[in-house]
């Protein structure tokens, strides 16, 4: 996990170096980006999940067509899945214990959305944009927090899962120059998952979909035209 995050930040590092000497209307950047995640697509998932946080780094890639409109890609590791608060009931020295803890259902994926923008403004620049997304699997894991008596742990379960998810996004947010060739911006974007993720079959035949909503905060270069030399 930890070496993909460092071969993003760093190839983004240097195709943002490449990018400054070329004529081109591409810009390139860093995101880093917390989230609220669910799942949903089943009654027993819905009565029982509950949101939980997890967070996101990424390079992104932008081609502006014009000051208003863009075409706006990238690849992100993001965190989602679902916690539940769980009880359970045992004998334990001749008396019944309920017993409460936490469980937590994670799962790693490397986002790939392609969303057409338009942003309005001068100085403060505002944006909307929205589009499909692809994401790829390579890591889950369930994780329990002990209880009184429940011991916790973890356990990979990504055998039951599938290796593809698509879905629909769309956010809103706001961009400001920082410099010639710097650009903030900080945007809210929410991820419908539309994919059907289990492998196995659904009680009720139902589906275990995700569902997230990020708060991204991105610093983009932006390509600047190579100014000719003085004969």
């Amino acid at each position: 996990m930890k070496k993909i995050l460092i071969i993003l930040f760093v190839s983004c590092l240097c195709g943002t170096q490449n990018l400054f000497a070329q004529n081109s209307p591409f810009s390139f950047g860093i995101e880093a980006s917390g989230n609220l995640s669910n799942q949903n697509g089943n009654s027993l998932i819905t009565q029982f999940a509950k949101a939980k946080i997890g967070y996101g780094l990424g390079i992104n890639a932008q081609y502006n067509f014009n000051e208003r409109y863009a075409l706006r890609s990238g690849v992100s590791v993001e965190q989602k899945g679902f916690r539940e608060d769980r009880e359970a009931e045992f004998f334990y020295a001749g008396q019944l214990i309920n017993d409460r803890y936490q469980h937590s259902s994670n799962f790693y994926y490397a986002t790939i959305p392609l969303l057409f923008r338009v942003t309005m403004g001068k100085d403060l620049k505002y944006f909307v944009n929205a589009g499909p997304y692809a994401g790829f699997l390579f890591g889950q894991k369930d994780v329990t927090k002990p209880g009184t008596l429940i011991t916790g742990g973890s356990l990979d379960n990504s055998q039951f899962f599938k290796y593809g998810d698509y879905g629909l996004a769309g956010g809103l947010g706001a961009s400001l120059r920082l410099s010639a060739n710097k650009i903030l911006g900080v945007e809210v974007r929410h991820s419908l998952g539309l994919a059907n993720i289990s492998i196995l079959p659904i009680f009720g035949g139902g589906a275990i979909r995700n569902n997230t909503t990020s708060l991204i905060v991105s610093l983009s270069g932006i390509a600047q035209r190579k100014k000719k030399e003085e004969s």
